[in-house]
């Protein structure tokens, strides 16, 4: 993992056709633009699935909900 410092408008290009921009910045929020192929899934971290019960992982009681994510 790395982590890069972005001003408004300036992207950054991830694999092929992946870019991701941020728009605006208000207070503690950040909108980002993500431009990706039709084939790439985009999704918020917060409704990952659970791999044991299906449940979004902010939802998950199974397992205490601890469970392991790549920023862990």
């Amino acid at each position: 993992m790395f982590i890069l410092d972005r001003k408004l408008g300036q992207s950054i290009l991830i694999g092929n056709g992946i870019t991701v921009t941020p728009e605006r910045i208000v207070g503690d929020r950040v909108r980002i633009r993500i431009q990706a192929p039709r084939d790439v899934l985009v999704l918020r971290g917060e409704l990952r699935r659970c791999p044991d019960c299906q449940e979004t992982l902010i939802d998950c009681r199974c397992n205490g909900g601890e469970h392991e994510t790549p920023d862990s």
